[in-house]
């Protein structure tokens, strides 16, 4: 009898694990998993398999990776090799796996992003002072030559690292001086590589002329915004990302349990067939009731529709971990009702999530 299969950790995955990944939940890198692991798992359970991320910033960054390759190549004088490889490691019943844009020595990995201005420029809060009680804040970006990237790219780098052995990863990136999805409102698009054409390109939609992204990488570089950063090894930082993901591992993979939804399209992939009653709990009775206030006060916008969405998102998390009543209610909704059985607080259906109205 062979021995059961060891979960594959991506880098992508294990950053929206750590909650750091913006296209990607900690559910829909669950579902991933557990598909790679049963293939038809989520179909089997009712659940919706996420789509692949799509939208600008990704559709751009794939187009510009061999630009910034040829980019770091020419600046510095490097041999890039090993382009496009994939390493794994393997850690008890974990896997970790990592895909590079290439490597510069032995000891060293070369890794290329792409930003834009705005971005490379916030500031975010972080921690409260313990002296002043103040929020700091930082760049994402810090200055170029120091290890200050987003903490996504830190987790990436890092897992670059355990599985390769390597001691340092060099990071490039090219900043935009508009958002790629304002290119292409304006106009611009990117093509994918097809049998004939080996390499991304870009154009104007209204004309027919195809750009290599080299040229707008080397003007870009020129104007000064092409930067290099320098993340070498960090012991508790991978350390620490190899314990939460076997934690992660035990906790829900191998029992094949959900962890809960980060957002709402996280629910309505967990609950595709709403049916059943559930018997609120206090808090769940408090936090309906603010739901319902937020509504009636202000609809879906306003200054609390993040306190809103948030609500949803925990209201609809514990109806989806409580056992299921068969009560005169629906067949095709979940609903929520107050402890003496006598009003109904939520209702959850395929078209959407309603709340009573507040008095």
């Amino acid at each position: 009898m062979g021995s059961t299969p060891a979960s594959i950790y991506s880098a992508s995955g294990i950053s929206a694990i750590l909650g750091l990944n913006q296209h990607k939940t900690k559910l829909h890198a669950w579902q991933e998993i557990q598909e790679s692991l049963t293939p038809g798992f989520n179909e089997s359970k009712g659940y919706t398999f996420p789509e692949f991320p799509d939208n600008a910033p990704i559709r751009w960054g794939t187009c510009f990776e061999a630009a910034i390759i040829k980019l770091t190549e020419e600046k510095h004088g490097y041999q890039i090799t090993e382009r496009e490889k994939s390493y794994t490691k393997k850690f008890d019943q974990i896997t970790l796996s990592a895909h590079l844009d290439g490597r510069i020595d032995e000891n060293t990995l070369m890794e290329g992003k792409t930003t834009w201005n705005r971005a490379f420029y916030s500031i975010k809060g972080e921690d409260v002072n313990d002296e002043t009680g103040e929020i700091e804040y930082k760049r994402r970006w810090g200055e170029p030559g120091t290890d200050e990237v987003p903490a996504e790219y830190q987790v990436q780098t890092a897992v670059q690292r355990i599985c390769t052995g390597a001691e340092l990863v060099k990071l490039s990136v090219l900043v935009f001086p508009k958002s790629t999805q304002e290119f292409e409102d304006l106009g611009w698009d990117v093509r994918e590589p097809t049998d004939g054409d080996l390499d991304y390109s870009i154009r104007e939609v209204n004309t027919n002329t195809w750009e290599d992204p080299f040229n707008w990488a080397k003007t870009f570089a020129q104007i000064g915004n092409f930067h290099t950063y320098l993340l070498p090894t960090n012991e508790k930082l991978e350390t620490g990302i190899i314990e939460a993901i076997q934690e992660f591992d035990e906790k829900y993979v191998k029992p094949e349990l959900p962890p809960p939804a980060t957002n709402y399209p996280d629910i309505r992939r967990l609950i595709t067939a709403p049916m059943g009653c559930i018997i609120a709990t206090p808090e769940m009775v408090s936090k309906a009731a603010e739901y319902s206030e937020i509504v009636r006060e202000l609809g879906k916008r306003g200054p609390t529709a993040k306190r809103q969405e948030a609500l949803k998102v925990e209201i609809m998390n514990f109806m989806n971990t409580q056992r299921k009543d068969d009560w005169a209610v629906p067949n095709d909704k979940l609903v929520l009702i107050s402890p003496d059985g006598g009003e109904m607080l939520i209702n959850y259906s395929k078209s959407g999530f309603r709340a009573r109205k507040a008095t």
